[in-house]
């Protein structure tokens, strides 16, 4: 009683913030005055969704409207995404607070003792299924069904891999354990996750 929980009953509540890519910074190509603010506005006017399509010799509307469809479609789904996203964090949060109520009840042997008794059947799975300490508790915080987003992100939490060159500097024993960990991260995150998504 009283004993700190682990990480993976805490959950990962740290996310990192990736600042989204843009082509233009690639580029640096001069746009001819007085033309800045009408290249703009067909730029924002332009959809995500196979943009170049516009661009084809005498592209016709019903091809532009095949694809402003397609368009509309992609964005009902992303909205989706945005609801799914919203219901997961709400789990999240109320895991945290069940696990809490928890934590006051039994002991962290208690808990340990009952991951293993469930083996395969949910999360947390046993703590000898994972040798690498961060990968396991990275892994045992996607407790439940977590999205694509969440299982990369514990790739990352995990630090699975280590070093910046792995096949140069990296000592044999060092890449033997990366490779331990890119399976236990595929055994244990990745395949659990495709086999659910695939039904």
């Amino acid at each position: 009683m009283g004993e700190p929980a682990p990480r993976y009953l805490r959950g990962i509540r740290h996310r990192r913030k990736y600042r989204p890519f843009h082509p233009d910074r690639l580029t640096h190509q001069r746009t001819r005055p007085g033309f800045a603010g009408a290249s703009q506005g067909v730029r924002a006017m332009q959809p995500k969704f196979m943009p170049w399509v516009d661009l084809l010799p005498e592209v016709g509307d019903p091809i532009r409207n095949e694809r402003n469809k397609l368009a509309a479609k992609l964005a009902s789904a992303e909205e989706l995404e945005k609801q799914a996203a919203a219901l997961r964090a709400g789990v999240r949060e109320g895991r945290a607070a069940l696990l809490d109520r928890i934590m006051k009840q039994w002991t962290l042997h208690d808990i340990e003792q009952a991951a293993t008794a469930a083996a395969d059947r949910g999360q947390p799975f046993p703590p000898g299924f994972v040798k690498d300490g961060e990968l396991r508790e990275a892994l045992r915080a996607l407790d439940g069904a977590p999205s694509p987003l969440e299982v990369l992100q514990a790739f990352h939490a995990g630090r699975v891999i280590r070093q910046h060159n792995l096949f140069s500097t990296a000592t044999e024993e060092e890449q033997r354990a990366t490779l331990h960990r890119v399976f236990d991260w595929w055994n244990y995150g990745a395949v659990p996750l495709l086999t659910r998504l695939e039904g």
